[in-house]
């Protein structure tokens, strides 16, 4: 299985806004020639970064975009899409980051040039990482590997835990979290709410058998 990369460009300007919503012109902003009274309101038609509903937007447009080359979103998962036929493929969509995957032979160039074709875009090649995940071929043993080494090696450097001693178990059996008891120091709050949800993203992304420690 081949596995390339594509990043769309400035992907929420792609969308077009389907209710009508009003903004105030930035200060120094050029209306190209254009002058404006005191109060004057500018009407948005693009799908701006910042507004609820340019993601969802943008999702609208991206689904039709792909509907038009052949690919429909799966019924288990919506941010997949598949295209069977002659040139079978398989899309995996995280906002505007897609991974493509097609059978070895050559038939990802063709599914790249029609993807590449419907947006600005940036072509990454060969897939290697994606949101933290590492992704591993071994075409000799036919295999695909991921983990997220680096990704947690950069978390234990952010909170300072580089050098901790590593243990194969996720949790001691022993151990029993009490409530803190009023007047004793605690942990910073932010950083503590942090470091959980990096360590659910490890969990949920390459290894669940974090998870009940994680949520514990």
């Amino acid at each position: 299985m081949d596995i390339h990369q594509i990043d769309y460009e400035t992907a929420y300007l792609n969308a077009t806004l389907k209710n009508q919503i009003f903004m105030l012109p930035s200060e120094g902003m050029d209306l190209l020639g254009h002058d404006l009274l005191q109060h004057d309101a500018l009407g948005l038609m693009l799908a701006l970064y910042g507004l609820k509903q340019s993601g969802h937007e943008w999702h609208r447009v991206l689904k039709e975009a792909l509907s038009t080359i052949g690919f429909a979103p799966s019924k288990i998962d919506l941010t997949m899409f598949v295209r069977g036929g002659d040139q079978p493929a398989l899309l995996l969509v995280y906002v505007y980051d897609i991974l493509v995957l097609a059978p070895p032979g050559g038939g990802i160039e063709e599914v790249k040039k029609e993807l590449l074709a419907l947006f600005k875009r940036t072509q990454l090649g060969s897939a290697h990482h994606c949101l933290g995940i590492r992704i591993v071929r071994d075409d000799k043993r036919g295999t695909i590997t991921l983990d997220q080494g680096r990704y947690a090696e950069e978390v234990l450097a952010r909170f300072g835990m580089s050098d901790f001693r590593p243990v194969e178990t996720p949790m001691c059996p022993k151990t029993s979290l009490q409530k803190s008891v009023e007047g004793e120091a605690r942990c910073d709050i932010t950083k503590y709410q942090a470091f959980i949800g990096c360590l659910a993203y490890l969990a949920q992304g390459t290894r669940p058998d974090r998870a009940v420690a994680v949520s514990t």
